[in-house]
């Protein structure tokens, strides 16, 4: 028997190992929040199954590796709506004594394990983790201001990822979206990473250019209000003068959205899903002008015609976006300059 257990611990020692590939592989684990608490890898995330159905926005990208830990006699599925998902889980864990013996064996730097307060492993502290990713131009943006911090506009901020990065980041950031649902799930991810007074929610209709404008000033202060602008997968042209109004001189304006497919590098025939592309192009044909997907060279020209003064940092109109369907996709990052002459 003594053999036997030895044998099922360095089995599952040896599967820990590859799936947290050196400690660079993070760990979903799907436990009750009090099992978690009693103990769980270092380097892992608590999302309780009965939680994830309204928390799947916290999950990764479909490259980004992971595994998952369930409780022991739990079924080894991430169970989704359709029954089935598209993410990278490489395996799956019950959390038995045998696990947690194995789990106990990791070297410094491949993982760990933590019981209530304490670090048991490797003496390393606990840090709290994501899965999730922010927008990829933010980090562009990030290394750009290096230690400055200020205050952010994040229009159409969603469930409030790229909010409450900059906000984990000290950052002060007001966050716009018209959906109550969605910003009920920022404020709770805000609370989660500890960052709720740096982050201001707000419901707002991102339509009308109006009540932006009456947001952006409402306090009084004709004055721009904001050190960075951020725009990702939203498009409302009569609203650019308001937001680059709203953003101070040396302040960052970060924006991200789709292109028209017109054949060039990043949108070539054949880069994204034909059924995709199909069934966009149909949408598309009855949107407003407005609304539609930007041009080449488009977003630099309109923001050059209401502020003359740019330092372009990030310019990239060959990278299709980070989604399944390889859309083509531009992203910026250009700093405004103060006026001269």
């Amino acid at each position: 028997a003594e053999k036997m257990e030895s044998e099922e611990r360095a089995g599952l020692l040896s599967r820990l190992k590859a799936a947290s590939n050196g400690g660079e592989a993070l760990a979903l684990d799907l436990r009750p929040a009090e099992e978690y608490q009693r103990v769980r890898l270092t380097r892992s995330v608590n999302i309780p199954l009965e939680e994830l159905p309204e928390r799947f926005f916290e999950l990764p990208s479909r490259e980004t590796r992971f595994f998952v830990v369930v409780s022991a006699g739990a079924e080894k599925k991430i169970p989704t709506k359709s029954g089935s998902h598209n993410w990278c889980v490489t395996d799956y864990f019950e959390a038995s004594e045998a696990f947690w013996q194995a789990a106990r064996l990791l070297q410094d730097g491949q993982g760990g394990v933590s019981e209530g307060g304490r670090q048991t492993a490797n003496g390393s502290q606990c840090r709290p983790h994501h899965l999730w990713r922010p927008c990829d131009i933010l980090d562009d943006v990030l290394e750009a201001a290096g230690t400055r911090v200020g205050s952010a506009l994040d229009v159409g901020c969603g469930s409030g990822r790229d909010t409450v990065y900059l906000a984990s980041r000290g950052w002060h950031v007001v966050g716009l979206d018209n959906l109550v649902a969605a910003l009920e799930r920022a404020r709770q991810l805000a609370s989660r990473f500890g960052c709720s007074g740096r982050v201001d929610l707000v419901q707002c209709d991102l339509r009308n250019e109006g009540s932006m404008r009456r947001l952006m000033l409402c306090r009084g202060d004709a004055a721009p209000r904001f050190d960075m602008i951020l725009v990702v997968r939203f498009i409302e042209r009569p609203l650019m003068p308001a937001l680059v109004g709203a953003l101070r001189e040396g302040g960052y304006f970060v924006y991200g959205h789709f292109l028209e497919d017109d054949g060039a590098e990043g949108g070539a025939e054949g880069e994204w899903s034909g059924d995709s592309k199909k069934r966009l192009k149909k949408r598309a044909a009855k949107w407003p002008e407005d609304r539609k997907p930007l041009k080449r060279g488009e977003l630099l020209s309109i923001l050059r015609a209401l502020h003359a003064e740019w330092e372009v940092i990030l310019l990239d109109e060959t990278k299709p976006a980070s989604l399944g369907d390889k859309r083509p996709f531009v992203r910026l990052v250009a700093k405004k300059k103060k006026l001269t002459g």
